[in-house]
């Protein structure tokens, strides 16, 4: 069983910043995007996921995932590790590397 936690941090319309702890699974990414959905909705444009808690991820899950993102969403990856950036980058997901954290 694939667990992901997701922990609102900062609420600032139109940005939400949103903490991912866990695991990054087909599973799991469905529930991700069902969160977007609803942020979407909410009136949020952009959402910064910070993923230094993430502990794996699916690389031909996220490979899928990422052309299920509405395109009114700006969703960034924030981290500050190295082969996690690399990773999520070759699914072409848009990743900030964070080397202050």
């Amino acid at each position: 069983m694939s667990v992901i936690r997701l922990t609102e941090l900062r609420r600032e319309p139109p940005l939400i910043a949103i903490k991912l702890e866990g695991y990054l699974t087909q599973e799991t990414l469905q529930v991700l995007n069902d969160s977007l959905t609803d942020y979407e909705q909410a009136g949020f444009h952009t959402v910064q996921l910070l993923a230094d808690g993430l502990i794996s991820a699916d690389r031909l899950a996220l490979q899928a995932w990422h052309q299920q993102i509405s395109s009114q969403l700006d969703v960034q990856f924030h981290t500050s590790r190295l082969a996690l950036k690399h990773l999520l980058e070759g699914c072409h997901l848009p990743v900030v590397l964070n080397l202050s954290t």
